[in-house]
């Protein structure tokens, strides 16, 4: 027994002695905490030296360094010296005591300063923070880039020659989630804040997701993040973290998932989606950050996004931002996947950009190129596909049917360029799940949120081809050049009548369809409309001086045109004889006018001045009226309904085309209009 005792006295004094020469001396301790201090980048070998010895346990290597950067603020002079420590001459070996030993040195750091903030402060209201969030981001920032995703790691672990186990990164992890547990009022996304402290908290959690990486299941990170909701849903289904700022609506991010569900390829390579005012630059993270530049929790309206064609419907701001940026990442990363899409988009813009704003599918587009001081005429110079692609897939995704509508009438109209613009949209979403037969599209509801709806789909080629439920079957086929070569609604042409939400509203552009006959503006900034079952509609600008006209055919010298018009208004009527003048246009004009119900007949001189040939004609209130105007010569005749009206021109105009205008204020419809060639005098 004594000799037992003997044994184990000795045994226990080696211990002790060991432990004795383990330990850091209190000079040397002193030594690392003065070299941090100072930042002494040359030093940084010695603290090395003393902090990376094997005979050290991982309290023991982190203790000096946690003494040492928890006094003294995070900041670039700082993050040189922590830079070189880790990867300095001679490092390498000891890289994975270092990196745990930094960890717990920064985390320290962290629990100092957010323990000086004001007691049960919530971090939205806290002007005391702002100074401390910017340093947390730099701090969390140096430990993403540096450790957890330092060399070139693959998307889903850690890059192996840098020399950090697996299980040094999951030690450090466990650290990150304890250090969310002290502080979770600060640090969990589901509580409120705003500003800096947005993105210090984002910069902690996209650290220890980057560290987790290929390390932990995702649902046991969402635990220690405290996910719950659409945020775990974003982050598990998707991989991203989703902040807002602990905006309270569970609704409006639900809705940002869906977005997501619709267009996957979004997420592809996403960090984070930022929803806010805060910026996204400067957060280190695996991947990239996705912003939506709006405030959660107004009920603002997005204005802008619909052109005349459709029945006006509010777009909450937030769901338009969302859409908008889900729609980018989706076409951006649609198109490096299907390089033939790619390629389809860039001819269609190309057909855009010469069309100007008539060519686009959303005004807001057009809105936004033609802001700045280059004149309206240099037309859409600055698009890309991208841009004109992105913006109609995040229509798409707002509602599908208006989009539809818009491209549909501009196509009756004469453009299909807005309707080639939807095919790319629709198959960009098609690619986000290739053969899939229907699309996760939207529909604005009350509020002005949107709700998904499916959309059945067929492609060819990874082009949509055939979209649209059995009745309402819309099919279109683009060429090579992002022409639509076939159209067509349940197998039938299309026509407005047979649109959802359709407003029969003319628009600006530089020419209109109305079933076989083209018009061409001649005059002015006239707003016309194809209707789809013969009828056109012509109206004036907005600020029209009285000359807004439009014409078709070839130039004639002798000719007569026929109509029926319906008048609004000033109203407008026929012209023949048109040809561009200085302020207006030179020809023959047959005028209706609805207040006051009579007819003119006059001649316009290229110079602004219209004068009249004969004694108005004063008429019977009609929903419309046959008319007729013949010039032949220097002879003018005219009829509306049995009435005459003649005249001899003193000056004839040259030859010109036959067309149509419309009075300052004024707008016309004409059904049957055609024209012939030489004498046909009034029946």
């Amino acid at each position: 027994m004594k000799h037992l005792a003997v044994l184990l006295w000795a045994s226990g004094v080696l211990l002790a002695a060991g432990t004795a020469e383990a330990a850091l001396t209190d000079s040397e301790q002193q030594q690392v905490v003065s070299t941090v201090r100072a930042g002494e980048v040359g030093r940084a070998e010695r603290v090395r030296a003393l902090i990376a010895r094997p005979d050290l346990t991982p309290d023991e290597s982190a203790g000096p360094l946690v003494a040492a950067y928890s006094t003294v603020a995070f900041d670039a002079a700082r993050a040189r010296f922590t830079q070189e420590l880790l990867y300095g001459p001679g490092s390498a070996p000891s890289r994975g005591v270092l990196a745990e030993a930094v960890v717990s040195a920064l985390l320290g750091r962290a629990d100092t300063v957010i323990a000086q903030l004001p007691a049960g402060q919530n971090p939205a209201f806290s002007s005391a923070a702002s100074k401390v969030a910017d340093e947390l981001v730099l701090l969390h920032g140096f430990v993403a880039e540096h450790i957890a995703n330092a060399g070139s790691p693959p998307e889903d672990g850690h890059d192996a020659s840098v020399n950090i186990r697996d299980d040094t990164l999951e030690r450090a992890v466990r650290l990150y989630a304890r250090h969310f547990e002290r502080h979770s009022s600060w640090l969990r996304l589901d509580r409120a804040a705003k500003g800096s402290w947005v993105r210090a908290r984002s910069q902690a959690a996209l650290t220890l997701v980057s560290l987790a990486r290929g390390v932990l299941p995702r649902h046991e990170v969402g635990a220690m993040l405290g996910l719950a909701g659409a945020r775990r849903a974003a982050f598990e289904r998707h991989g991203f973290l989703l902040e807002d700022g602990g905006a309270p609506s569970e609704a409006l991010r639900e809705a940002l998932i869906e977005r997501v569900d619709a267009a996957p390829l979004a997420a592809r390579g996403l960090a984070l989606f930022l929803v806010g005012k805060v910026p996204a630059t400067g957060l280190s993270a695996r991947g990239s950050v996705a912003r939506a530049g709006c405030d959660p929790t107004s009920a603002a309206e997005r204005r802008g996004l619909l052109p005349p064609e459709v029945e006006p419907a509010p777009v909450s701001a937030h769901a338009a931002e969302i859409a908008h940026a889900v729609a980018f990442r989706a076409t951006r990363a649609a198109f490096k996947q299907e390089p033939a899409l790619d390629k389809l988009a860039r001819a269609v813009t190309e057909r855009v950009r010469r069309a100007g704003e008539a060519g686009l599918l959303t005004p807001e587009l057009g809105a936004m190129l033609l802001a700045g001081p280059a004149p309206r005429e240099t037309g859409l110079l600055g698009l890309s596909a991208e841009q004109v692609v992105a913006h109609a897939v995040r229509l798409v995704l707002l509602d599908a049917e208006r989009a539809t509508t818009i491209a549909l009438a501009r196509s009756v109209a004469g453009r299909d360029e807005p309707l080639a613009t939807l095919v790319v949209a629709l198959s960009v979403l098609a690619a986000q799940s290739p053969g899939a037969d229907a699309l996760r599209v939207g529909a604005l509801g009350e509020g002005g949120s949107s709700r998904p709806v499916a959309l059945p789909v067929s492609a060819e080629g990874g082009v949509v081809r055939a979209f649209g439920a059995a009745k309402a079957r819309r099919e279109v086929v683009l060429d090579s050049d992002g022409r639509v070569t076939r159209v067509a609604l349940a197998g039938k042409p299309p026509a407005l009548l047979g649109l959802p939400f359709v407003r029969l509203t003319p628009v600006a552009a530089e020419e209109w369809t109305a079933g076989a006959t083209r018009f061409r503006k001649l005059f002015g900034a006239p707003r016309g409309l194809g209707i789809g079952d013969g009828r056109f509609v012509l109206a004036s600008a907005e600020q029209s001086h009285g000359f807004d006209a439009a014409v078709t055919g070839e130039p004639q010298r002798d000719a007569t045109v026929t109509a029926k018009l319906a008048v609004e208004g000033p109203g407008g009527g026929l012209l023949l004889r048109a040809t561009p003048g200085q302020s207006s246009y030179h020809g023959v004009a047959l005028f209706v006018s609805a207040e006051p119900r009579r007819a003119l007949l006059v001649q316009v001189d290229g110079q602004g001045r219209a004068v009249e040939l004969a004694a108005p004609l004063e008429l019977d209130v009609r929903p419309s009226y046959d008319v007729e105007l013949s010039v032949v010569g220097s002879r003018v005749t005219a009829r509306v309904d049995k009435k005459r009206l003649e005249a001899t021109l003193s000056a004839p105009p040259p030859a010109g085309r036959a067309g149509l205008a419309a009075r300052a204020g004024g707008r016309v419809t004409v059904r049957e209009f055609k024209t012939s060639q030489g004498k046909r005098g009034p029946r």
